[in-house]
């Protein structure tokens, strides 16, 4: 199935905090684990419990959720509390498996199938601020199969629930299929990953995976995320 080319996110209106002040929740590690990658960075994160995502009183204690490849967050996601926790500024980050939350909250923005097999993909970096310190390309080894491959994303502006839905942004894509994505939603972003840590990652997928965790860091705090890498992704 095709999917749809995408315009670019508009950031106007952003508020940002102190990088001090940002709060990280991730889900229980699974297939990934988000959280020994903010500690490797010297970033103050914790594990979240599994239901965080139906409980708007814990989401309004956080500014950036990571959702874990199989932590299983779209079986415990109340859309309506995750859409205003997002709307509000919140930023959520899902990994391969995790696309279900986003579709529970969202559908039809981000749609995925299972076929992906195992094996290196080369992608292209179409995200200027991830070309700064990846380089225009990446070999990227997906080491289990049937991850969540990208078949259509939407192209324009969707309104959803009293806000506006920006058009889908690709930031890294192979063979014309995107890998990773985000969107925009109220005051709030989603970001989504294919791609996730494994075992044997390699320097480049190592940076890249703090990237991306980088990000929605970036949008909260209004630093770049290139900036916030050398900062904090070097070590």
């Amino acid at each position: 199935m095709p999917y749809h080319i995408l315009g670019s996110q508009n950031d106007d209106g952003l508020q940002t905090k102190p990088i001090g002040e940002v709060v990280i929740a991730v889900s229980p590690p699974c297939n990934d684990d988000m959280l020994s990658v903010f500690k490797r960075m010297g970033l103050p994160a914790y594990q979240a419990p599994y239901n965080m995502l139906q409980n708007l009183q814990y989401l309004r204690r956080v500014d950036i959720f990571g959702a874990n490849c199989g932590s299983f967050q779209g079986a415990y996601c109340n859309p309506q509390d995750v859409r205003q926790w997002i709307a509000n500024g919140g930023k959520f980050l899902g990994s391969d498996f995790e696309d279900e939350p986003i579709q529970k909250c969202f559908p039809g923005i981000i749609m995925t199938d299972r076929n992906g097999a195992a094996g290196i993909l080369l992608a292209q970096v179409v995200d200027p601020e991830l070309e700064q310190i990846i380089g225009s390309q990446i070999q990227l080894n997906f080491d289990m199969g049937s991850w969540h491959r990208i078949t259509r994303i939407s192209s324009k502006e969707v309104g959803c629930c009293g806000h506006i839905v920006s058009p889908v942004t690709v930031h890294l894509e192979s063979e014309g299929r995107p890998i990773v994505v985000s969107f925009k939603y109220g005051r709030g972003h989603v970001i989504y990953t294919s791609f996730h840590v494994h075992a044997q990652a390699t320097e480049m997928e190592e940076a890249l995976i703090k990237l991306l965790l980088l990000k929605p860091l970036s949008l909260t705090s209004g630093i770049p995320t290139a900036t916030l890498y050398r900062q904090f992704g070097q070590g």
